[in-house]
Parts: C-alpha cells; sequence; structure tokens
C-alpha cells in the first residue's frame, strides 16, 4: 500500500486550506454528494410509496363507482323495490279491502235498512205508490188499463 503523506502548504499550515491528502478529499466529496441526494433519494422514496396515482389506485379499488353502485343496487333494486310493493299494495290485497268495506252482503243490508217496509210498518212511500196507483190505473178482466 502506497502512503501519501500530507504536504502541507503555506496556506494550510496557517489553517486556512483544504486537506491535500486524498482521505480528506473523499469525505468532503462523500459529504457533499451525501447532502445532495439524501434528501432527494428520500423524497423518491415517499413519492413512490404515497403518491397520488397510488393512493387514488387504492381509493378507486376501494370506493370505485362499479363497487357503490353494486351496493346499491343490491339494496335498492328495482326487483326489491317492486315485490315490496306488490306486497303493500297488491291488487289482491287492495280488492280484498274493498271487498271488505264495499261488498255486495254490506251493500245490500244498507239498502235494505234505508228503504225497507218492515222498518216501521208501511213507509210514506209505499202508501203515497198505492194511491197513485189508484187514481191513474184500472184493472179489467185482469188486465191493467191506462187513462
Amino acid at each position: 500500500m502506497i502512503e501519501i503523506e500530507d504536504e502541507k502548504k503555506p496556506a494550510d499550515q496557517a489553517g486556512l486550506g483544504c486537506p491535500a491528502n486524498s482521505a480528506g478529499l473523499y469525505v468532503g466529496a462523500q459529504q457533499a454528494l451525501g447532502t445532495a441526494f439524501s434528501q432527494a433519494t428520500f423524497l423518491q422514496a415517499i413519492r413512490t410509496a404515497f403518491s397520488q396515482a397510488t393512493f387514488l389506485q387504492a381509493i378507486r379499488t376501494a370506493f370505485s363507482q362499479a363497487t357503490f353502485l353494486q351496493a346499491i343496487r343490491t339494496a335498492f333494486s328495482q326487483a326489491t323495490f317492486l315485490q315490496a310493493i306488490r306486497t303493500a299494495f297488491s291488487q289482491t290485497a287492495f280488492l280484498q279491502a274493498i271487498r271488505a268495506t264495499f261488498g255486495n252482503a254490506g251493500f245490500y243490508q244498507a239498502i235494505r235498512t234505508a228503504f225497507s217496509d218492515n222498518r216501521v210498518g208501511k213507509s210514506v212511500c209505499s202508501e203515497y205508490r198505492e194511491s197513485e196507483a189508484k187514481q191513474e190505473l184500472a184493472f179489467h178482466d185482469g188486465v191493467l188499463r191506462v187513462f
């Protein structure tokens, strides 16, 4: 191995210069390069790990429109919605409610109650009809004749 002797110049002897040996140059170069490239290397690693593209890719994968819409379709699909509507408002259920409320039996019962002659004996309407019929109509030999 070859040893390089330190050559001392007058400025070096006064402490105003840089060391003249190769070890001192290496340390100085390493320090200069380390300072220049360490921040760039660190930032490059950060950019790679947390770049906008990487972040957005992760977000797209987790919350993509397709995934969101799939969840919405599953929960609120037309088939599910229509099934709920059919169950609640089906024609059968609707007609059942109408039949119960306005069924023939109930309707006829209301008509019988309102217009029957059996409520209080004879109704006024039936007496009026009988007297009018006697005045305007006459029966002759079983045939109805109008005057």
